[in-house]
């Protein structure tokens, strides 16, 4: 959960230490729609660590995009 009392430098270092799943984001309607970079990532569901201690997350606002093809 985020807590808006704290500095925005510490939002801003919880945002950077998470990031949503590459394969969601290249398949998400919403990224054709708007820039999701501003989304609280580090309180939505973590799905793994990668290698540089990167928390990779299942993103809320996901939403599948069918390709009309």
């Amino acid at each position: 959960m985020t807590n808006h009392n704290e500095p925005a430098e510490l939002r801003e270092k919880a945002q950077a230490a998470h990031r949503p799943s590459g394969q969601m984001c290249a398949s998400c309607l919403m990224l054709v729609v708007r820039n999701c970079s501003k989304l609280p990532f580090h309180a939505m569901k973590p799905l793994k660590r990668d290698a540089d201690g990167t928390i990779v997350v299942r993103c809320d606002n996901y939403r599948k995009w069918s390709h009309p093809c």
